[in-house]
This record gives structure tokens, C-alpha cells and sequence, in this order.
């Protein structure tokens, strides 16, 4: 016959090992938040330094400047954006 002791401690390494990864969930599930708050902040926000617009917006245009022969002014603040946020 086995112990009862060896039941209640099995019980327990179980429900220890539930927790950890119930623990380990919940830490994903906030990492994804955080990285989701980061590409909202880094892409949609938009940013004084580019004239209010938002990084995505300004890369476009610049690009699009830049297909033209135009980057002067662009280059400087996306330089300055990069540089920024290094």
C-alpha cells in the first residue's frame, strides 16, 4: 500500500508546478502588453521632432521625397530620430 504522505506531497509538487506556470502566463501575457504598448508608441504616436506626424507617416513621405531628389530637411530629422532613439 502506498503512503499517504507521498499522495499529499505529489498534491503539492502538483499544485506548486500549476502555479509556476500560471506565474510564468501571466508574465508572458505582460510582456505582450508592454511590446504592443512599444509598437503603438514607436509607429502610431505621432512625434513633434517629425512635424506631428507619425514615424510611419514621415518614413512614407520621406521616401517619397527621396524618389524626387528631395531629402534635405527629411534627412536631418529622421538622422536626428534615429539617433534619438539609440
Amino acid at each position: 500500500m502506498i503512503n499517504e504522505d507521498f499522495f499529499d506531497g505529489l498534491q503539492d509538487e502538483i499544485a506548486g508546478e500549476l502555479r509556476r506556470k500560471e506565474y510564468r502566463l501571466k508574465k508572458l501575457q505582460e510582456a505582450k502588453e508592454l511590446l504592443e504598448r512599444e509598437r503603438t508608441y514607436d509607429t502610431v504616436r505621432p512625434r513633434q521632432v517629425l512635424s506631428y506626424l507619425t514615424p510611419l507617416k514621415f518614413l512614407e513621405q520621406w521616401k517619397e521625397k527621396e524618389n524626387q531628389g528631395k531629402q534635405g530637411v527629411y534627412f536631418a530629422y529622421l538622422s536626428n530620430f534615429v539617433s534619438k532613439s539609440r
